[in-house]
């Protein structure tokens, strides 16, 4: 028999799979670059006039941006400079709305987040399913093409093998 959940137990539950309560209010004077729109990348925070969510630059803000100097790619400490090398076409005025925004609403951003990371652990999973089905596949049909052959190996005594590959029956 299990034990009835406890009000504490349903505050968990709620800050965890529950998106925070939005507060948002078009005409709020202290982000006017910020917007909510239902059917635009799922209704998250993102900048006015763009596709941008306040998430992605606050990634960049807070992780950096990795330099890979095989390809020619520079790094960047965390702040401004992450997000512009990782978005040139954003101001600077964009990134500090964004950060502005994410600080008067911590919960909701990392709500965002842990969402974008669900959804693309999931978009992960199923490329690597398919990719795995289509190398099966794969194999199955160049097995078709070649005659089965069975290998079999001698030691000759002398710390040297000798394989002898001849057509299965």
């Amino acid at each position: 028999m299990s034990t009835p959940l406890t009000d504490t137990d349903l505050v968990e539950i709620e800050r965890r799979f529950l998106p925070p309560q939005r507060h948002f209010d078009p005409d709020d004077p202290r982000h006017p670059l910020i917007v909510h729109t239902p059917d635009t990348i799922g209704g998250s925070p993102r900048l006015a006039n763009s596709r941008m969510p306040v998430h992605s630059v606050m990634w960049y803000w807070n992780d950096g941006y990795q330099a890979e100097p095989q390809y020619g790619v520079v790094g960047a400490p965390p702040g401004l400079d992450a997000v512009l090398l990782a978005y040139p076409h954003l101001t600077p005025e964009q990134v500090h709305a964004a950060v502005a925004y994410a600080a008067d609403h911590p919960d909701e951003i990392r709500w965002c987040q842990m969402r974008n990371d669900e959804v693309f652990d999931e978009h992960e999973d199923r490329e690597r399913d398919e990719a795995i089905a289509r190398l099966i596949a794969e194999v199955r049909r160049l097995r078709a093409l070649v005659p089965s052959f069975r290998d079999d190996v001698t030691d000759n005594g002398d710390g040297t093998y000798t394989h002898t590959f001849t057509p299965s029956s």
